[in-house]
Formats: structure tokens, sequence, C-alpha cells
């Protein structure tokens, strides 16, 4: 009776281990698609779907009153969603102050924040593996 109860609260404490790797994981791979799709080439209505998703994801995964992820991974995350959300903000600005020639103001503008985020998911990544 001892060992089942023993495996019992094993599987109960590894199964919820796995949900909460399982919502790092999640936040970590919706801020990886946004990545993905600024090194590709996207709209502005697309990045924007993509950063709401990933920010839903993230804050799910902040929100989790029992995670026990890394406050350090956690930070590198939420430093991430910052850099995106704010290079949204500064496209959406560019839109409708028709700066013409996107393309440089992408440059001077956008690049430096997706590169940031870039650096924070670097480092999320090291800390979630």
């Amino acid at each position: 009776m001892r060992k089942v109860l023993i495996l019992f609260v094993t599987v109960l404490f590894i199964s919820g281990c796995a949900k909460h790797d399982d919502r790092a994981l999640a936040a970590l791979k919706a801020l990886q698609r946004v990545e993905s799709a600024t090194k590709i080439g996207v709209n502005i209505g697309e990045y924007h779907r993509l950063v709401a998703d990933a920010n839903a994801a993230v804050q799910e995964f902040l929100r989790d009153e029992e995670n026990k992820t890394d406050a350090e991974a956690k930070k590198h995350l939420q430093t991430a969603t910052a850099y995106y959300v704010s290079a949204g903000y500064f496209w959406n600005q560019g839109i409708k102050e028709g700066i013409s020639g996107m393309d440089g103001y992408a440059e001077k503008v956008l690049s430096p924040l997706w590169k940031d985020a870039e650096k924070e998911l670097r480092e999320a990544e090291k800390l979630l593996k």
C-alpha cells in the first residue's frame, strides 16, 4: 500500500511539473513564432495577431501561482514580449504618421527592438531547456 501511495504522489508531482513546463514552453514557442515572422517578413495585421497570441501565452504562464520556473526565465519571457509589443506600437505610429520609406523606418526603429527580443529569447531558451 505504501509503494502505491508513493507512486501516486510521484505521478501527481511529475504531472504537475509537466503542466508548468508545458506552459513555459508554449510561451517560448509563441514568442519564437513572432521571431520567425520578423525574419521572413510579415504584414502588420499578422504581426499583431502573433504578438497578441504570444502575450496571452506568456501571461497565462506567469499567472500560474504554482509556477516553479526560474524567475530569470520569466523575466526574459516578459522582456521579449515587451520588445515585440513596443515594436508593434512603433510600427502603427509609423503608418499613422504616413512615414514614407517604411523600410528605412523598420531598419532604424523596429529591427533593434526585434534584435533585443531575440537576445531575450536566447536567454530564456538556455534556462528552460
